[in-house]
């Protein structure tokens, strides 16, 4: 199933979403105290897809103030990690793969960000790493 931010965003009638500029390199936020989502207004589609994507997963957890940076620094991580992994799921990926290796065409491809490309070939388990080998092997070797 293909992740849509929209449609997560629908199930959470009780969730605020707008699209406003934001502060340069700040994609989004989640305002807990709002329960509200704002997203840079200056992104294109899949850079829209994506901050809403993250956003959302801070909603889901109802998150609030982090007591460190270095806390900050890490739950921010994890939360790229979960968003690139709704956004691309290992046959979409797989699929781009069989087309191009170049970040910004997968990106294209995908409908995301190069960042979200980037996090989600970064932080493949060994048996994606596996399956997506397998599977280019598989076509490749089919090659005259």
């Amino acid at each position: 199933m293909i992740w849509d931010p929209k449609k997560a965003l629908l199930l959470q009638p009780d969730l605020t979403y707008m699209r406003t500029e934001l502060p340069p390199g700040e994609k989004g936020r989640y305002f807990p105290a709002f329960h509200t989502i704002v997203v840079d207004s200056g992104l294109n589609q899949a850079g829209r897809r994506c901050a809403l994507t993250h956003e959302l997963i801070h909603a889901e957890a109802r998150d609030d103030c982090i007591p460190s940076s270095w806390l900050t620094d890490k739950y921010e991580h994890d939360v790229d990690k979960q968003a690139a992994t709704r956004l691309i799921t290992l046959e979409a990926l797989i699929s781009a793969l069989l087309w191009t290796h170049n970040p910004d065409e997968l990106a294209e491809e995908l409908h995301v960000d190069a960042d979200t490309v980037h996090v989600r070939l970064a932080h493949l388990s060994r048996a994606e790493r596996g399956a997506i080998a397998a599977r280019l092997n598989e076509a490749f070797s089919r090659l005259p």
